[in-house]
């Protein structure tokens, strides 16, 4: 859902469910460069939250919170 409103379209997009189903399991994440809508720290914290393997993503939401705070702060204080 955050990449989804970084970016404001939906992460991926089928004409069915399984289609859609088949891309969550299969397509690579799209980068946020690309959209502009995010800068390496912030793409780190997205990438391990959506990884594929259960156990290289965030073991808890307050983990993926502190995470996304000091992401946004150091982007925040870049150039």
């Amino acid at each position: 859902v955050l990449w989804e409103c970084l970016v404001g379209r939906q992460l991926f997009d089928g004409s069915s469910e399984a289609d859609l189903l088949s891309k969550v399991l299969l397509c690579k994440v799209p980068a946020l460069a690309a959209s502009g809508a995010a800068g390496p720290e912030l793409q780190a914290v997205l990438d391990r939250a959506l990884d594929r393997e259960p156990e290289r993503r965030y073991p808890t939401a307050s983990e993926m919170a502190n995470a996304l705070g000091i992401a946004l702060t150091i982007e925040e204080l870049l150039p």
